[in-house]
């Protein structure tokens, strides 16, 4: 996270590929992405705490599902309940995973634009 705050405070001083605007939108695209990373990864860990059957006392593990909490609430009603899978975790990392592909590809595409405008204009 440090390495893309520093090099958009680089690109802003002195921009090396291009416009303030491609700068900006490569920017946005590095921190969607990474927001989304870290998302995907708490739920991952509620997935792994759950399929280990760990003691849900242990520090650690409330800690990962009270961060992991507000990320799956929104998924609860979704699947039934089983005793064996978390399965509003296992939505809530699909859609995740989803929002990041997707993401990728329109900022991808912000990204493209906004360079061609650069080496255009």
């Amino acid at each position: 996270m440090l390495q893309v705050v520093g090099q958009f405070v680089v690109d802003l001083i002195e921009p090396s590929g291009g416009s303030l605007a491609y700068t900006l939108a490569r920017a946005l695209q590095d921190v969607v992405h990474i927001i989304l990373l870290i998302l995907i990864i708490i739920v991952v860990l509620r997935l792994v705490v759950s399929f280990l059957k760990v003691s849900p006392f242990h520090p650690a593990v409330r800690l990962i599902r009270d961060m992991s909490s507000p990320l799956v609430r929104p998924f609860a009603g979704v699947g039934g309940r089983s005793p064996s899978a978390d399965i509003p975790a296992i939505v809530a990392l699909v859609v995740y995973v989803v929002l990041i592909v997707v993401s990728d590809r329109l900022l991808g595409d912000l990204v493209t634009s906004a360079a061609n405008t650069s080496l255009s204009g």
